[in-house]
């Protein structure tokens, strides 16, 4: 039964932290995309009024682009974290029913 109940814990442990790290991780994409928007917003306002040349235009859009590139990359890496999180509330499950039935 002790084994069980280290088993739980640390199960918990391993949730609490991956909800930890799924929200730091979230909070930067978060950040990233206000960056990506509002630069996009004055670079599509600086074409418009024809405040920057092409060749600018062109350097400030790959560098929203290489942006989109890590905030993709960013999304990708928090959803493996949830798959793992919803893997180890199942494994929690299975525990407690385990104890349960021992009972």
């Amino acid at each position: 039964m002790e084994e069980v109940v280290t088993t739980e814990k640390e199960i918990k442990r391993r949730i609490t932290s991956l909800t930890e790290e799924i929200e730091r991780k979230q909070k930067v994409c978060n950040g990233r995309a206000q960056q990506i928007d509002e630069k996009q917003r004055k670079l599509d306002g600086d074409i418009l009024n024809e405040i920057i040349d092409q060749k600018t235009a062109v350097r400030e859009d790959e560098e929203i682009q290489q942006l989109l590139i890590v905030q993709s990359n960013e999304q990708v890496q928090i959803n493996w974290l949830k798959d793992e999180k919803d893997k180890e509330i199942q494994n929690l499950r299975k525990v407690q029913d385990a104890l349960i039935q021992r009972f």
